[in-house]
């Protein structure tokens, strides 16, 4: 079992990044910071060696992101500080690796680009977003080697009618034929509960994930040709207001040992 997998998914579903009832318009941006249940401010979660963690602002506005993900700090730990506009939007984080992350919107007022870069100025990774309806249809991710952009990997989003991503296709670029080559496929599965990570959904894009409505209960992934790779089934314990307190995550490889894992949420 990879762990980077299950924090993608972990993210995707529980953050994922996640937001909406069936009836609300998705907004550009959540308020960070903010709860959707008065006197619950969630500040982060563990799992495994994984870890997001916020710190906030008096006025409830993220100020730091401590974040340990395999997918995004290759498992070392970084702190990220968030700079705001005018008008509250996240315009840079500034990684205590020494890292920029500049992030860009569109006429429209949706983020479509977010760049890294090292402290010289020196241009390494872009990551474009295309929208369907008001949400993230498509992410495209391209590094720069030797100043010339290289596609790596695109993710393609398909919701149900609640927000929710419920079907996620992965590609990777082969410079040989120069094209987009299927990578492999997920589908999830969602409580009817709300996810805490919802109102810093757009945040957690910048850091490559998905938010979705609710909280995963299940994924299923298949390789390009179909081919079910594993299964991972996620049983959470609700505290009293209703918002997961913690989660046991059972991964089933096909042809291996199924693994079991924790999770805890944290809040304030």
């Amino acid at each position: 079992m990879k762990t980077t997998r299950i924090f993608w998914g972990l993210l995707l579903v529980t953050v994922s990044f996640v937001g909406f009832t069936a009836c609300q318009k998705e907004r550009s941006m959540e308020q960070p910071g903010t709860s959707p249940v008065s006197g619950s401010v969630f500040t982060g979660f563990v799992y495994d060696q994984e870890r997001f963690q916020l710190q906030f602002h008096p006025s409830g506005k993220v100020k730091r992101v401590e974040l340990v993900s395999d997918l995004f700090t290759q498992g070392d730990l970084v702190n990220y500080d968030v700079t705001y506009d005018a008008t509250q939007r996240i315009t840079q984080l500034t990684g205590s690796d020494g890292t920029i992350i500049l992030v860009r919107y569109n006429t429209a007022g949706l983020m479509d680009r977010t760049e890294t870069r090292l402290p010289d100025n020196q241009l390494i990774s872009t990551t474009t977003f295309g929208y369907s309806q008001g949400r993230i249809s498509q992410s495209t991710i391209q590094y720069v080697w030797n100043g010339i952009p290289v596609n790596f990997l695109q993710f393609a989003f398909t919701y149900d009618a609640a927000g929710n991503p419920v079907r996620i296709q992965t590609k990777g670029y082969d410079p040989v034929t120069q094209s987009w080559m299927d990578a492999d496929e997920t589908i999830l599965t969602y409580d009817s509960r709300m996810n805490p990570l919802r109102d810093h959904r757009q945040l957690l894009q910048i850091f490559w994930q998905m938010p979705g409505q609710s909280n995963i209960i299940k994924e299923v992934h298949r390789d390009s040709e179909g081919h079910l790779v594993e299964t991972v089934h996620y049983t959470y314990t609700y505290r009293a207001d209703g918002l997961p307190a913690s989660a046991t995550i059972r991964v089933e490889p096909v042809g291996q040992t199924p693994e079991t894992r924790s999770l805890q949420f944290q809040y304030r």
